[in-house]
């Protein structure tokens, strides 16, 4: 605020009046768009509801609805603010959310914008894992041992016993052990007649899309006579 000191003058018949006024002018108020949030990180096929306001400078604010648009690798936006993300993506993805506002209040025309960066994570399986539900991974001759398989993704969700599993031992253990698939995708591993305990390695690989995971359990077989 500058303030502007005007004085005004009159003389007649050899007398001057005067007098004087003090003017407070104002600079021009700011307008900002501001969003909310400020950035995003989803997972895939997530949404995030988005919230414009118009801040004047001073601390005055009102909702406005802005016209969207964003990159179309990462998802969609529609008019009210509602970002969709991409719902199959293979591997993480960024983009930016733009937003811009034709704002009339101070009386004059401005177009006011913002931006959001947006990261939208792909769920993939990062994690296979082999367990039995008394985790004792030992069994005697002549007798069976199951296994179960656990495939979790990044966004910490987990598939148990996924019909994707596929399991192998190597070909000079198939004299000491093998391995049935049931229906309900256990593993029963029979272990065959050793002259000593006897390790065997059984290999889980679980693949999806253009991402394979794999893991290897060690089962015992022990000798008995």
């Amino acid at each position: 605020t500058t303030s502007v000191q005007l004085t005004a003058s009159y003389t007649e018949a050899g007398e001057t009046l005067g007098a004087s006024a003090t003017i407070e002018v104002r600079a021009q108020e700011e307008h900002t768009l501001v969003i909310d949030p400020n950035s995003i990180e989803v997972f895939s096929g997530e949404e995030q509801q988005l919230t414009d306001t118009l801040s004047l400078f001073g601390g005055q604010n009102s909702l406005v609805q802005p016209i969207y648009s964003c990159d179309q690798s990462i998802g969609s936006v529609d008019t009210d603010g509602l970002f969709v993300s991409e719902s199959s993506l293979a591997e993480d993805a960024t983009g930016i959310i733009s937003a811009s506002f034709e704002s009339e209040d101070t009386g004059y025309q401005e177009v006011l914008s913002n931006t959001v960066a947006v990261t939208v994570k792909a769920i993939v399986p990062t994690l296979l894992e082999i367990f039995t539900d008394n985790g004792i991974f030992s069994v005697n001759e002549g007798n069976s041992i199951y296994l179960s398989s656990k495939v979790t993704y990044t966004d910490a969700t987990t598939k148990t016993n996924d019909a994707a599993v596929v399991y192998s031992i190597r070909d000079e253990d198939k004299d000491y052990a093998s391995i049935i698939l049931d229906s309900d995708q256990v593993l029963q591993v029979f272990g065959k007649d050793v002259f000593a305990d006897k390790i065997i390695p059984i290999t889980a690989t679980y693949v999806e899309g253009a991402k394979t995971i794999t893991a290897t359990t060690l089962v015992t077989i022990k000798y008995q006579r």
